[in-house]
């Protein structure tokens, strides 16, 4: 092989990575949304494919972890918008702050998404799973004719509860919870505190005829997928997530008849 083909070679192997590069880039794009009070709303959108997923913040805002398996869910066909509602609000990723975000906000950014006319899936974790419950039942009852575009919920180990059940008590939920009215898939941690109320939880919210579908995760903890302190097997499990979300968006759509 002459010394000259493989400079040939490596020349081309290092335009097709540039291209590459460049066609990621190309499918990041960042949105402007407005809510109905005027205040605006960066929504980074990674993709482009057939289905929506609305990806909105836990109490620890959008965090690196988020965005890296939005980036992987790209990979495999679908639009991710990453709504950044803490920043919209000036408000601080803690816990107390979530709680002041108006469902009204992630409504805004469904309907944005609607316009498209794609089906759209909500994904939020742990607290920010009742931003996203909330948000799905004032859009029901304020969209219209869109609000079919909205086809279900991912919730990663949601926390929905009022305050932290006590070993042995019945939980108390917050008032979203027991008004789903929309598909929901969760994927939950076994080492999370949420795991032992689980099958309460899915009762809770298939009160309405919504199916409810669950995902147990082995071995790890909640937010495994961002944890500073993750285990191998956390590290192993958050490789794996974008697959997990892959096919409880199926189940919601009836693409996955297991």
């Amino acid at each position: 092989m002459s010394r000259s083909y493989l400079i040939r070679r490596r020349s081309w192997l290092l335009s097709l990575l540039a291209l590459l590069s460049l066609s990621a880039l190309a499918q990041t794009e960042t949105l402007h949304v407005r809510t109905v009070d005027g205040t605006g709303i960066t929504v980074t959108r990674e993709g482009s494919g057939p289905v929506i997923a609305v990806w909105l913040p836990s109490e620890h805002g959008l965090t690196a972890g988020d965005r890296e398996v939005a980036r992987s869910l790209a990979g495999r066909g679908f639009e991710v918008w990453l709504a950044d509602l803490h920043a919209a609000r000036f408000l601080a990723t803690v816990p107390s702050e979530l709680d002041q975000i108006p469902p009204s906000d992630a409504v805004a950014v469904l309907a944005k998404a609607a316009e498209a006319a794609k089906p759209i899936v909500l994904i939020a974790g742990e607290r920010g799973a009742t931003l996203a419950l909330q948000a799905a039942d004032l859009w029901r009852r304020q969209a219209g004719a869109s609000a079919e575009h909205l086809k279900g919920a991912i919730l990663l180990s949601p926390n929905l509860y009022v305050a932290t059940p006590d070993p042995g008590s019945e939980p108390h939920y917050v008032p979203a919870t027991d008004a789903n009215r929309i598909p929901v898939a969760i994927v939950q941690p076994t080492l999370s505190p949420w795991y032992w109320w689980l099958d309460d939880l899915k009762t809770r919210l298939g009160r309405h005829g919504a199916p409810v579908f669950v995902y147990y995760l082995q071995t790890v903890r909640d937010r495994f997928y961002f944890r500073d302190d993750a285990t191998s097997d956390e590290h192993a499990m958050a490789s794996k997530l974008p697959a997990v979300i892959e096919s409880a968006w199926k189940k919601i759509n009836g693409s996955d008849p297991s």
